[in-house]
């Protein structure tokens, strides 16, 4: 080997060495996008979070945990719970795949429930309400002993109350782990409900996606106003059973809430963002304005003036405002819309019946039909 071959420059020298740095990748961090299963758009989950999780481009509604439902409910998201130490056993030693006493420790220990619903007391734009809400990723939200048991805590705590009731329904049904067990739910939230209203309890009843099984079977299709939310899947059983019995083509949108909305089942599609305000509207209109708290002022002692001599108030003049003007006419409150309300196609036959019934009861229109009676014949008198 000659001078010349040994110090010819080789292949091996034109490479870069190994222990240049090399520039890494910037890794974009995970869980900042979702897609939706409605429109299969990715989405970014910030504005998902911010619209109460609903999908910004369909307007797709994400299922809620219960307390995600209570922070966007109730007054400042405070929730008074009870019996929340209530938990299920295994009556019947149930075993299918896992263990029934196994699927329950699972379940609490992914949800930080005892069971499948939360009830509690709080405040809706001022006006207090009992709330029952029910936990899907608990079992899918079945109902067994220690919910139906809850449920009917919750009618009876309205009762004492004398406030509204507002339960969420999210749920496949009765829980089959505690066989018929979970089907004497049925009668026994039916039964409590049935006590409540014969007091004039206002139960409203909150459809979520999905609502089936014998939860939409017993207490959830009974309230005296029932809502849903966009989408909902609603029903007894389901599409493939039912089309596998019947051996027919199910119609496009079957069991979803605009179909059930359509055929009569449910009194309003209300959009999750305005769920809050309509729940407190429909309390004002069905049950009257909230009273004011002590210490507020009254609205209504607007035209009362201090009298400087006797040192108490004394009331203006019939007509007349305290600085001599006529008086404008009052403004119709909550309560006088409600008895004066047009009955639409999807109304609750309940709320319609009662506000005819308070209507026929008020002393003053006899005389006004009457009077209005009187004059109509004096007309065809004159004439």
């Amino acid at each position: 080997m000659n001078r010349e071959e040994a110090t010819a420059p080789s292949g091996d020298q034109d490479r870069k060495p190994d222990s240049e740095p090399k520039r890494k990748k910037k890794e974009m961090p995970g869980g900042l996008w979702m897609r939706c299963p409605a429109c299969e758009n990715m989405i970014f989950r910030r504005d998902v979070e911010r619209g109460h999780r609903c999908c910004p481009e369909c307007n797709h509604h994400f299922q809620l945990t219960a307390r995600e439902r209570i922070a966007i409910t109730l007054d400042e998201g405070l929730f008074a719970e009870f019996d929340a130490d209530l938990a299920p056993s295994d009556p019947l030693q149930f075993t299918d795949l896992k263990a029934y006493p196994d699927r329950l420790r699972a379940a609490q220990d992914k949800t930080g429930l005892k069971d499948a619903i939360m009830v509690g007391t709080g405040k809706l734009e001022g006006r207090q309400v009992v709330l029952a809400l029910m936990e899907f990723s608990f079992i899918g939200g079945s109902m067994g002993y220690v919910v139906g048991e809850k449920i009917a805590r919750a009618f009876e705590k309205a009762g004492e109350l004398a406030c509204p009731c507002i339960v969420f329904t999210s749920s496949g049904g009765a829980r089959m782990m505690e066989g018929v067990i979970s089907l004497m739910q049925m009668a026994k939230t039916c039964a409590a409900l049935a006590r409540f209203q014969e007091k004039g309890g206002l139960f409203l009843s909150v459809l979520t996606d999905p609502s089936t099984g014998g939860v939409l079977a017993s207490f959830s299709s009974l309230g005296d106003v029932v809502l849903a939310e966009p989408g909902a899947v609603i029903g007894f059983a389901g599409p493939r059973v039912i089309q596998n019995t019947i051996k027919q083509e199910l119609p496009e949108g079957f069991q979803r809430s605009e179909f059930m909305m359509k055929h009569g089942f449910i009194d309003r599609i209300v959009h999750r963002k305005d769920l809050r305000s309509e729940l407190a509207r429909i309390s004002d209109l069905i049950l009257g304005p909230m009273e004011p708290a002590p210490g507020d002022k009254d609205p209504t002692d607007k035209g009362v003036e201090k009298d400087s001599d006797s040192g108490g108030k004394r009331e203006p003049e019939s007509g007349k405002s305290p600085e001599g003007r006529a008086s404008p006419e009052p403004r119709p409150t909550s309560r006088s819309r409600a008895r004066s309300v047009t009955v639409e196609k999807g109304s609750a036959p309940r709320v319609a019946k009662d506000a005819l019934e308070r209507k026929a009861k008020e002393p003053g229109d006899d005389k006004a039909k009457g009077g209005r009676r009187r004059s109509a014949g004096g007309a065809r008198a004159d004439r």
